[in-house]
This record gives structure tokens, C-alpha cells and sequence, in this order.
């Protein structure tokens, strides 16, 4: 009730010459009524739950790429930097730094909720750090790209020429080869150490100490793991996400953490591409750390059209338009962290697993890349419409919208929950692993 308070208050209107109308047959109706307030129970959306507390506001503009950011992204910020804020509040950690370019709209939210005084957005990349991370541990798991990446792809990514006689091979296939292959490489070797001492400079530089909180979307780590092999800090950094996959101690995930709850886990991983596309910085992707005299400059990858900056900045003005709507609402009333996380769970259920149309339709030609140097780039939401294309898509809920008219989507559609995908991925991880045991034998016999 404190919100229908401020209101009265802010307005001069007593709470009995007050009507609020909602779908929310608790917080719409039955509280209102408690204050003597009058009080109408509108009907829910079709095939929707009652609105939660983020998802009750009208988006200003009739544009699907501000709607992204004003219903999903905008949200999901202003949720992650209430739950930082308060972690902060209670933990006092030396400092806090936001990772570009997918925590820009959290760093934006964080910096109105919170008056913690070291708060810092850092560009920053995976492309940027495996040379260094190789340096470091010796470990070149990172530059084993897409499946589909050949020898001269391989070997172009990382600044040496190719051996004619592995131009056409697989790395994963042959990754002993192509090991051996880089070993011999002596400016490679000199070239990753060079790096190694650019980045652990600029992690410095930009206040990575002992103790600090590094805060990204998520899945699985990896840039923390290289700031921490790069700095060996005591103690290391700790990584603060949206969501984490697996078990690691020096991670925490604020919605799902160590893919628990699986149904968090479930909604937020089948749009995993969707997610990283609308809290992506309409800026190109940081391919490597250079250095400006006493400072650094950024070397960018074209790894994005102009058409999807745009789109990128007009998500982006519809997530600030949510963020300041309501941090103003949140420090009046103090909404509590555990139920705006809940809150989450409807959001997600009506634009992550069920998205309008319109959505569909803006981001037909959207591409989204990933791994090292931008590799495996595809269609955001793929064109085939076949079963196997369903499991292999990253956004699961726009393949079925998108795909509504195909005989497979009563198929689809059972198989779009939890249990399912607890039980494909267990099973994919067992045929992965299969793969991997045997492609390494098949590459030592062929040594």
C-alpha cells in the first residue's frame, strides 16, 4: 500500500477519491479496497497472468526494438542492479566494475540506486584476453571455435600463417596437430606473452584488485577465469551474473545460479541469443587491447551492421525509459529483491517463451555471433523449419512464433519446457563428450 500513499501524497488526493483499475486480483484490487480506495478487476491478457509489478507499465513508443528493451532488458537491469545494490550495501566489497558491453544498462541502473562510490563499466572482451589467458596457463581450449572452422580460419583468427597442409582440416578434429603447429610458432609464443603483460596492465589500470566484484550477463565464466589465471589476485576476483551454468566458487548467479531453479534456467538459456542481442552496447565488439602512450586504446571487430547498431540503441533507449520510470517508484516503496526476482518469472514466461510477433518479424534478418573472434555467426532466429532445427536454436520461443504455420509445432510446443530440456542437454553433453573421446583418438592416430 505504500505506493497508493505516495500517491495521495504526491497528488493531494485523499485515498478515498481514488480509483485504481489492474488485473492483479491482490495487489489491484484487494489492496486498494484495504485503504478505502475504489477498486476495478480488469480481465487478464489472453492466454497471460495477471501483469506483474515490471511489467504493469505502458510502453511509451510503438516500436518493437524499444518494446525489447522497455519489457525485457530494461527490467532485467533494473532488477540485477536492485539485487547488486543491495549486496553491496551488506558486503562492502573493495570496488564493483560492469563488463562491456552487455552490462551497460545495469552500470546505467546501478549508478541511480546505489551511492556506492567505486563503480566501474569496463570494456572488456573474450577475444581480448585468450592470447594473454594462453599465456598464462598454457591451456588453448578458447581458440577451438565453431565446429565448422578450418585451419586457415583457425590460424587467420590468431595473427600467424597457415601450414598449407592444415589450410582445410578441422582444429577440433586435429587439435594435437594444430597444437604442435602453434608451438613451433616462436613470434606466437613472443605475441601471447606480449599480450599478457598489455592485459594484466589494463586490468590494472582499470582497478581490477584483490577482492573485486566483476558483474556480467552470464553463462559460463570464461572472462572471469582469464582476468583471475591473468592477475592471480588473493583473493580473486568474484563474478556476479544474471545466470550461471556450472558449479564454480567464485560465481553467483542473481536469477539462476549453477542452472538451479531449472525452470529460471530453462526460460533464460532457450532465448540465451535473444538475451545477449538486447543487453549488447550498440558499439562494435572489443577485438584486442592496445596501448596509447601511458593509457590503452581499443581495436574493434565489424562483427555487427549498421542496421543492427541501430536496433541496438533503440533497445537500449526503451530499457532506460523502464530504468527511469522506475528507480523513482523503487525508492519510494522499496521493492523487495525476491519479489521483483519472481516478477522475472512472468516477464520471461510471456516475452521469452511466448514473444509477440512484431518481435519476430523486426528481427528477421538479425545475426548472432559468439565464441572466439565472433565465430559461429547465424540467424538469430533460424528459417528452416525442421525438428532438429528446433533443438539447435538459441532462442527456442521465437523458432516456435516464428515457425507457428509448420505441421511440427503441436510437436514443438510439448517438447518447449523444463523436463524436456533437462533431459536433451544431459543427453547432449553425453554424445558431445562421446564426440570429443573419439575425435581425440582419431587425432593421435593420425599424428
Amino acid at each position: 500500500g505504500r505506493l497508493f500513499r505516495h500517491v495521495s501524497t504526491q497528488c493531494g488526493v485523499p485515498l478515498a477519491e481514488i480509483h485504481h483499475s489492474g488485473d492483479n486480483p491482490v495487489a489491484d484490487y484487494a489492496a486498494p479496497r484495504q485503504l478505502g480506495m475504489d477498486a476495478t478487476l480488469i480481465p487478464v491478457q489472453a492466454g497471460g497472468a495477471p501483469a506483474g509489478v515490471l511489467d504493469v507499465l505502458k510502453c511509451p513508443k510503438d516500436d518493437p526494438f524499444f518494446e525489447m528493451g522497455f519489457r525485457v532488458a530494461g527490467p532485467t537491469a533494473f532488477v540485477m542492479a536492485a539485487c547488486l545494490a543491495q549486496q553491496v550495501t551488506r558486503d562492502k566489497p573493495p570496488n564493483i566494475i560492469f563488463g562491456a558491453r552487455d552490462m551497460h544498462l545495469v552500470h546505467y541502473a546501478f549508478k541511480q540506486l546505489s551511492d556506492y562510490p567505486a563503480s566501474h563499466y569496463c570494456r572488456i572482451s573474450r577475444s581480448a584476453v585468450y592470447l594473454a589467458q594462453f599465456h598464462a596457463t598454457g591451456d588453448p581450449v578458447y581458440f577451438f571455435g565453431a565446429a565448422g572452422d578450418t585451419g586457415h580460419i583457425f590460424f587467420t583468427r590468431l595473427g600467424i600463417p597457415c601450414p598449407p597442409e592444415l589450410a582445410d582440416l578441422s582444429p577440433r578434429k586435429y587439435r594435437p596437430v594444430f597444437l604442435s603447429a602453434l608451438r613451433k610458432e616462436e613470434s606466437f609464443a613472443r605475441e601471447c606473452e606480449r599480450e599478457f603483460e598489455l592485459v594484466r596492465d589494463y586490468l590494472r589500470h582499470e582497478g581490477f584488485q584483490a577482492g573485486t566484484w566483476f558483474v556480467d550477463l552470464g553463462w559460463y565464466g570464461s572472462i572471469l577465469q582469464a582476468i583471475n589465471e591473468i592477475l592471480a589476485l588473493d583473493p580473486p576476483v568474484l563474478g556476479w551474473y544474471l545466470g550461471t551454468v556450472p558449479s564454480h566458487p567464485l560465481q553467483r548467479g542473481l536469477y539462476f545460479d549453477r542452472s538451479r531453479p531449472r525452470r529460471r534456467f530453462f526460460r533464460t538459456i532457450q532465448a540465451i541469443s535473444f538475451m545477449e542481442t538486447v543487453f549488447t552496447e550498440a558499439v562494435p565488439s572489443l577485438a584486442r587491447i592496445a596501448r596509447d602512450g601511458e593509457s590503452f586504446k581499443f581495436v574493434f571487430t565489424a562483427d555487427d551492421t549498421a542496421e543492427q547498431q541501430a536496433a541496438r540503441a533503440r533497445i537500449a533507449d526503451g530499457a532506460r525509459a523502464f530504468i527511469d520510470t522506475m528507480i523513482p517508484l523503487h525508492k519510494t516503496v522499496a521493492f523487495r529483491t525476491d519479489r521483483l526476482l519472481r516478477a522475472l518469472d512472468d516477464l520471461y514466461d510471456r516475452y521469452l517463451l511466448t514473444p509477440p510477433r512484431s518481435w519476430i518479424d523486426a528481427l528477421e534478418s538479425t545475426m548472432h555471433s559468439g565464441g572466439f573472434g565472433g565465430t559461429g555467426t547465424r540467424l538469430l532466429i533460424d528459417d528452416a523449419a525442421t525438428l532438429l532445427d528446433l533443438l539447435r536454436s538459441e532462442w527456442q520461443g521465437g523458432y516456435i512464433v516464428k515457425h507457428a504455420d509448420s505441421p511440427w509445432a503441436p510437436v514443438w510446443r510439448g517438447m518447449h519446457n523444463s523436463l524436456f530440456y533437462t533431459v536433451y542437454t544431459a543427453l547432449k553433453k553425453c554424445v558431445h563428450g562421446y564426440r570429443a573421446r573419439r575425435q581425440e583418438q582419431a587425432s593421435r592416430g593420425s599424428c
